[in-house]
């Protein structure tokens, strides 16, 4: 019994240590969100308000900043970290218009 629990403590701690900490400002539990992702959350709503993230129009928006449709996002001096998040993101199995 005592291995047991021994067993479902590591295994407690293991499960919480592979999360991401929490957003600042975020409820508890929520993932964080990278610089990438904030860029782009700005950028849209500077010029695309309507889009939302986790609808398809976010999704379409996102392949296209892969595309390189947005030169702003391109030669952002983090690009490549925008890059590597909208890749991630596409990626996921539950990204809209995958």
């Amino acid at each position: 019994m005592k291995r047991h629990l021994v067993a479902m403590g590591a295994l407690a701690v293991v499960a919480g240590c592979s999360r991401e900490p929490p957003s600042p400002g975020g409820p508890p539990g929520a993932p964080a969100i990278s610089e990438a992702e904030v860029l782009l959350r700005e950028y849209l709503e500077r010029h695309h308000p309507a889009i939302r993230p986790g609808t398809p129009a976010y999704g379409v928006f996102i392949k296209d900043v892969l595309w390189g449709v947005y030169p702003e996002l391109s030669e952002h001096r983090k690009a490549d970290e925008i890059h590597r998040f909208a890749t991630e993101y596409v990626n996921r199995p539950d990204a809209p218009a995958r």
